[in-house]
């Protein structure tokens, strides 16, 4: 219950507080730093819009390693949130448009201590109007699985709205791989399985399977709606 209040209070200052603003750096409050700000255009008016991931720099947040792993002796379990501004042509002040602060997950993990972070800086891009963010999951122990998944999202009706989704999971020993993409546009996607993603010269490999179905929704899936990434929600379209 606590941490629901801190999330909402959270939310409740940067709606109110940092709003608008002509500098991207007011909307990074004290207590918190960006890693992330790119820039570009997302509801076509010709004007450089931005999205940003920030992270709270809390050292109370970084907690001492129970596991031991390869790597990492401390777990940083500062959140991190996404905000997406959109600059207005007549004064060019940047609005608050987009606000998730669950979507991007911390850097580690208390559930899954040996999972890297999952987020890059490199993996935030403004694209022909698409705003596009891509995770990749990888386990230094304990999970031989590999996640690389990307989100694709168009400004509409007043939202960001997911249009595409695509998956690679794969295990790093075997190679057997299993993709996915999901195409909202369409209303389709495919699976593919018994690929891999080493060279196997083998006659009895296994020949890969593509297979083709339609998609039901009840309503558009939001920037907002999304709930924190992992390596599991790509489970969702099989």
């Amino acid at each position: 219950m606590r941490h629901v209040f801190t999330i909402f209070i959270t939310c409740f200052y940067f709606s109110f507080c940092f709003g608008q603003n002509k500098q991207l750096e007011h909307f990074v409050p004290k207590g918190w730093k960006a890693l992330t700000i790119v820039k570009g255009d997302l509801n076509a008016d010709g004007l450089e819009d931005a999205v940003m991931v920030i992270e709270e720099d809390n050292p109370d947040n970084i907690i001492k390693n129970a596991t031991e792993t390869p790597r990492a002796k401390e777990l940083s379990l500062n959140s991190r949130q996404l905000l997406v501004l959109f600059k207005n042509e007549s004064d060019e002040v940047y609005t608050l448009k987009v606000q998730n602060g669950v979507f991007i997950p911390a850097e580690n993990s208390k559930e899954f201590p040996c999972l890297e972070d999952p987020y890059h800086n490199d993996g935030v891009i403004i694209e022909d109007g698409k705003f596009i963010i891509n995770f990749y999951y990888f386990h230094n122990c304990g999970n031989w699985n590999v996640t690389n998944e990307t989100y694709r999202f168009r400004f509409q009706e007043n939202s960001l709205v997911l249009k595409e989704y695509d998956i690679i999971n794969y295990h790093r020993a075997s190679g057997f791989a299993t993709e996915i993409s999901v195409n909202l546009v369409t209303n389709k996607k495919y699976i593919i399985t018994g690929n891999n993603i080493y060279d196997i010269d083998d006659d009895t490999a296994p020949v890969p399977v593509k297979t083709w179905s339609d998609i039901q929704l009840t309503e558009p899936i939001t920037l907002q709606s999304l709930g924190e990434a992992n390596c599991y929600y790509y489970e969702n379209w099989l």
